[in-house]
């Protein structure tokens, strides 16, 4: 989404009534580089509680707000966002055109932003079981990375080993499959075992 910056950004221009637009923009803002324009404009959305109307775009809207909000480390943000997705952790977002991880993968990552390490581990293995049983291979991969970066850095007993082996997982589906994005974050996230 990266690559895309204009293209969301004049969309979000041309429809300011539709506000998933704009958390799709913080996205793109996120995967450019550009984290002090996520970060803006998470806060922004934060500001009014996240409050989004309850149409089709409003999963859209929430995993793009939560996914700049864990991979920022934005925990004055998490909590809310826990809040509001929690009632849909068995749930798969999907827009007709792209399907999202699991609910559950981004509520896992959102509780290890703010330390509630295991009911992030309860999210994630939940997210595992709904990977696994639809074939989700991307959301496989990205889960198995944020939960890698769970057991990081939590850090208790066992844990390095078992961020290790899911880390790898996700970095070798990742790169097998052309997951650009999530073989970096598992790469990034396995130097940091080392």
């Amino acid at each position: 989404m990266g690559e895309l910056v204009s293209l969301i950004a004049d969309t979000a221009e041309q429809n300011p009534s539709m506000p998933t637009f704009r958390a799709a923009l913080a996205t793109a803002h996120l995967d450019a580089g550009n984290e002090e324009a996520a970060r803006e404009m998470v806060d922004v959305a934060a500001a009014d509680s996240f409050a989004l109307p309850e149409d089709t775009g409003w999963f859209d809207a929430m995993v793009n707000y939560a996914r700049v909000v864990l991979e920022l480390q934005l925990a004055a943000h998490g909590e809310r966002l826990i809040e509001l997705l929690a009632p849909f952790r068995d749930q798969v977002p999907h827009n007709v055109l792209t399907p999202q991880p699991p609910v559950a993968t981004f509520l896992g990552g959102l509780a290890t932003v703010v330390e509630r390490f295991e009911e992030a581990e309860s999210y994630f293995e939940q997210a595992a079981e709904l990977n696994s049983r639809v074939e989700m291979k991307f959301a496989e991969a990205y889960t198995n990375m944020l939960w890698g970066r769970m057991l990081r850095t939590r850090n208790g007993p066992g844990d390095a080993d078992r961020a290790r082996d899911l880390l790898e997982q996700a970095g070798e589906s990742a790169a097998a499959r052309g997951y650009a994005m999530v073989e970096r974050q598992a790469t990034a996230e396995l130097s940091e075992l080392s």
